[in-house]
């Protein structure tokens, strides 16, 4: 039972890629228990509202092991929660608003969001993603980890591979 924090920090990442305008990083991998007190929380700025991006989002990874899908021991990298900047607080799937109950007299904090990641969530906590129970064997979560990542260009890369000769 324990409780995992997570921020989008690179001191508290493996590695930090930077092409083309994004961003990307990537937390180590943890694992939850079935009990209600453990968790992790995911926290940091959200970069778009400084101006300094002009989206980011963070998803939830299985990082499972799998023995029988190759010859050798592989893993499984698969995104199945995500939250990003351009969603709204109504929508209840955005970081805007989402740190209002840490910092609820903080000027800046709606400059910032806080999710929980929960394997149950008994109270009914806004801003809490569920990791779903498993539907196939190889994908069990048993493993996860979270990546993060951010774009800083005001343009799409591919902008100029759409361009007639």
């Amino acid at each position: 039972m324990g409780r995992h924090k997570l921020q989008r920090n690179p001191e508290q990442h493996r590695r930090l890629r930077r092409q083309q305008g994004c961003h990307l990083s990537e937390s180590d991998p943890f694992a939850l228990e079935e009990d209600p007190d453990d968790f992790a929380i995911i926290f940091g700025p959200i970069h778009s509202l400084t101006g300094k991006t002009i989206y980011s989002s963070f998803v939830v990874y299985s990082n499972d092991i799998v023995k029988d899908l190759l010859p050798y021991e592989s893993r499984i990298l698969y995104g199945f929660l995500s939250i990003n900047s351009e969603n709204s607080a109504e929508s209840r799937l955005g970081m805007l608003e989402s740190a209002e109950r840490f910092l609820p007299d903080d000027p800046e904090g709606e400059y910032f969001y806080v999710w929980k990641v929960a394997r149950s969530n008994p109270n009914d906590e806004g801003y809490c993603l569920l990791v779903p129970e498993p539907t196939i064997k190889r994908i069990t979560y048993d493993e996860l980890k979270i990546g993060f990542r951010a774009y800083s260009m005001s343009k799409p890369v591919w902008v100029r591979l759409t361009k007639r000769y």
